[in-house]
């Protein structure tokens, strides 16, 4: 602190401040440029100075008083600043080679880094690829989808087509037993006639006629009867059955 602001501190002239130096014989540190220089401490003593002058006190009993506080010596301050610059220097030093360390540290950290993304864009341009193909796939399966459901319904209407022809094949061949059955019946009605007619005949041949040529014309006419009568049925049955087979696939076995 130089003299002009101790004086504006303690609020007493730069002279008053000079005058109490030399006659208390003070020895005030001076810096490079030969001015004075005040520490703290020199600043609470004036203080003290300025109190026991106020009360009128004399030179020498302010000085049996107060003892003037010791200030290093200026040169050895610089010297002692200069060498904890220079230890901050140093250890900025090896703060900049750690760092450099730190830095080439992070550069081969920085490196993988890179490394590791190019490996993940990689890895997500061959996820773009298959998710294109799963979308190309899923539309490919969808439009298979579609058409397997109209072939759905188109096999769902043959079904219902079959099931109406079954249906109505079913109906002819419920048809068709009841024919068969009213033929068998109308059969066994003429097996029987024939059964008569062969014990008539039979009648006829044990009894003793005379006329041999009636007799025979009996046979004749019983045997053709016989046989048109077979026939007939036969023919009706095929018939019936032949009228079947277009629509129902069915062949009826003699």
């Amino acid at each position: 602190m130089q003299i002009s602001e101790l004086s504006k501190l303690i609020k007493v002239p730069a002279s008053t401040i000079r005058d109490w130096e030399k006659y208390l014989e003070l020895d005030i540190p001076r810096d490079q440029n030969g001015d004075r220089y005040y520490s703290p401490e020199w600043v609470e003593y004036f203080k003290q100075v300025k109190v026991l002058n106020e009360q009128g006190k004399s030179y020498d009993e302010i000085k049996d008083l107060l003892t003037p506080p010791v200030t290093p010596d200026p040169n050895q301050a610089i010297q002692e600043q200069l060498l904890e610059l220079q230890n901050k220097t140093a250890q900025l030093r090896l703060d900049v080679t750690e760092l450099g360390s730190e830095q080439g540290l992070f550069k081969t950290e920085l490196g993988q880094v890179q490394g590791g993304l190019q490996s993940s864009v990689t890895e997500i341009e061959t996820l773009r690829k298959l998710l294109k193909q799963v979308q190309e796939d899923n539309s490919l399966l969808q439009e298979q989808m579609s058409g397997l459901k109209q072939d759905s319904t188109g096999l769902k209407d043959d079904v219902v087509t079959l099931r109406e022809q079954q249906t109505e094949q079913g109906q002819e061949l419920v048809s068709l037993r009841e024919e068969v059955v009213t033929l068998r019946k109308g059969y066994d009605e003429q097996h029987m006639a024939i059964v008569g007619l062969r014990d008539e005949l039979q009648k006829l041949k044990d009894k003793p006629t005379q006329d041999n040529g009636s007799f025979w014309k009996t046979i004749v006419i019983v045997v053709v009867l016989m046989v048109f009568m077979g026939a007939g049925l036969a023919n009706y049955v095929q018939s019936k059955i032949d009228e079947l087979k277009p629509s129902s696939g069915y062949e009826f076995q003699r």
